[in-house]
């Protein structure tokens, strides 16, 4: 986050070495900008050109991150805006006035719960998976649901496509053999943390 308490370690304000810098980064945003426009005018929206998409993002936001701070060592402002994430920020106000429930010591429940399924025919998981991708996305070809479930592990998941996990019952190709399920009630979590590794609360400390 830009902060104009920081030490200063970038060329002077306003002068030569920083105007030379801002068109430099001003040219290569401009030049991002139509590679990700003609990028995205070339995408038909299929599963297989998404890696395509992903890396033009971070090419783009690569490049408006890199003009803003050279916006910032010229004028001492950051036009685009582009501040990163402080999770000491005591005003954010993202949440509202409450503030994120979660950081407020409040008592979390949290239903946990394992299903085994033994694999009895991994071809057909694969092809009931690549079936129920397809009638999610009705707009791709059977060459995106290939591309996207290319293991019994991502089928499964398109199959549930979400948390519908009983769908997984009425699969061919899955036997399921035994589900356990248990609820934990605790103080939460960050939502970093979360992210990091949903599951730690189920493990013993020594495990994570």
């Amino acid at each position: 986050m830009h902060d104009e308490t920081d030490e200063h370690d970038g060329p002077d304000q306003w002068s030569a070495a920083a105007r030379e810098v801002l068109l430099a980064r001003a040219a290569q945003l401009r030049s991002a900008v139509d590679e990700h426009v003609e990028l995205v005018e070339r995408l038909s929206g299929r599963q297989r050109e998404l890696p395509d998409l992903f890396t033009a993002n971070d090419a783009l936001r690569s490049a408006a991150a890199a003009f803003d701070d050279a916006a910032f060592d010229l004028t001492g402002t950051a036009p685009l805006g582009l501040e990163t994430w402080d999770d000491d920020d005591e005003d954010d106000e993202d949440w509202g006035e409450d503030g994120d429930p979660f950081a407020e010591g409040g008592t979390v429940v949290t239903v946990v719960g394992r299903w085994d399924y033994l694999v009895t025919d991994a071809a057909a998981v694969m092809e009931a998976g690549r079936e129920s991708y397809l009638a999610h996305w009705t707009d791709d070809t059977e060459d995106d649901a290939g591309f996207r479930v290319q293991d019994v592990r991502t089928a499964v998941e398109e199959i549930m496509h979400g948390d519908v996990v009983h769908r997984l019952d009425e699969s061919p190709g899955l036997l399921q053999r035994r589900f356990a399920t248990t609820v934990i009630t605790h103080d939460g979590d960050e939502d970093e943390t979360f992210d990091d590794d949903p599951f730690a609360i189920v493990r013993a400390p020594e495990e994570r």
